[in-house]
């Protein structure tokens, strides 16, 4: 009857459409079907996979917090009593209240696991958790500007060494940009707090993408001024007059402050980044591309995104580690008063009195640190 519905009349032809329609519907739930078969059977597969990231990855995180505190708490004792005001110190210090905060939430965070009465419900949808997770992700917002701050000075210690002179040697107006930038992070941190009152998929996906376009834009800017510092410590370098022994060092000592401090942690953050495009475009797929082919695709990118997040999450302070041991080691000051400390406590140990200071004789050669008169 519905072969030739031109022929039909109003109601024939509307019972036939409606017909037409139920079949595509059932065609597109039976598809559907097969498509949540095929992620129980994925799911079934690579569960002891997800298991074990997820028992290493919270792990990681938890255990790693405790030297990330000791080594903070160490940079704030060396900023405090015995590192002059330079750009160095004001990363550093930063870099250790972040990692502080981080660190103290984190073991917090591991107590309740512990003590956590199952009875209660999931750990990770209880209060505390969503709490420590918020901070962390502060923390990590952080993190990432607070690392462009310091590559962008470390360009004008090179490129505009006047400008950089003019800025560092300016102590309020170093104090107001690094209070202003945690002010910022705070604002831009609270992007959860917005996302879970939003009722919509639009605006949830709107939120996920501007929050993604912001981070991977400064990190891509943090990326290219690190590449430009680089090649421009080296051709000021390599075109130094060779008399000039004292200017070769001042631009090896910045290059190898540079490469130990922004190299590895800005490696791991690249996985952070990942994790939230991966996010995004999970959320579009499955929201926003109707198509079943399309779900069929989401679902297909469900477990890397899942672990890439799951090791996103876990490397903020394993990223912290390593951003507060290459602290020690990148700048001169804070590796002679880290020799000078362990020497004094294995002098005292050895029951030697007569302790004698290493000499600090690089420990200015670098944009890092300020000098009166010397310019690049």
């Amino acid at each position: 009857m519905c072969d030739d519905i031109s022929t039909l009349n109003p109601w024939l032809k509307e019972e036939c459409l409606n017909l037409t329609l139920s079949a595509q519907e059932a065609e597109e739930l039976r598809r559907y079907r097969g498509t949540l078969l095929l992620e129980a059977e994925e799911l079934r597969r690579y569960r002891g996979t997800l298991l074990l990231v997820l028992r290493i990855s919270a792990r990681m995180h938890w255990f790693t917090a405790y030297p990330v505190l000791l080594v903070s708490l160490f940079i704030i004792y060396l900023s405090v009593f015995v590192v002059p005001y330079s750009l160095a110190r004001v990363y550093c210090v930063n870099i250790a209240i972040q990692s502080i905060l981080s660190t103290v939430v984190s073991i917090v965070d591991h107590v309740y696991y512990i003590a956590w009465d199952k009875e209660k419900g999931i750990y990770e949808d209880s209060a505390p958790y969503l709490t420590f997770k918020k901070i962390n992700n502060y923390v990590a917002e952080c993190y990432l500007y607070f690392s462009a701050l310091i590559i962008l000075m470390s360009y004008l210690g090179v490129g505009r060494p006047v400008l950089f002179r003019s800025i560092i040697q300016k102590r309020p107006l170093v104090i107001v940009t690094s209070f202003g930038l945690y002010v910022w992070c705070f604002f831009f941190s609270l992007k959860s707090f917005v996302y879970n009152k939003a009722d919509f998929p639009m605006q949830h996906l709107i939120i996920s993408m501007a929050h993604t376009a912001i981070s991977t834009a400064l990190y891509a800017t943090m990326i290219t001024l690190y590449v430009l510092t680089l090649v421009a410590i080296m051709s000021k370098k390599n075109v130094a007059p060779t008399g000039e022994s004292s200017s070769r060092k001042v631009y090896w000592n910045t290059l190898k402050s540079i490469l130990i401090f922004c190299t590895l942690p800005n490696i791991a953050y690249a996985i952070t980044i990942s994790s939230f495009i991966c996010r995004t475009h999970l959320f579009r797929l499955e929201y926003f591309v109707p198509d079943i082919d399309s779900r069929v695709q989401a679902f297909s990118c469900v477990l890397p995104c899942y672990i890439v997040d799951t090791v996103a999450k876990s490397l903020i302070t394993i990223r912290l580690l390593l951003t507060s041991f290459t602290a020690l080691l990148a700048f001169s000051d804070y590796r002679a008063a880290t020799r000078r400390l362990f020497q004094k406590v294995a002098n005292r140990i050895r029951g030697k009195t007569d302790v004698h200071e290493l000499p600090r004789d690089d420990s200015r050669n670098s944009i890092f640190y300020k000098r009166s008169s010397q310019s690049l």
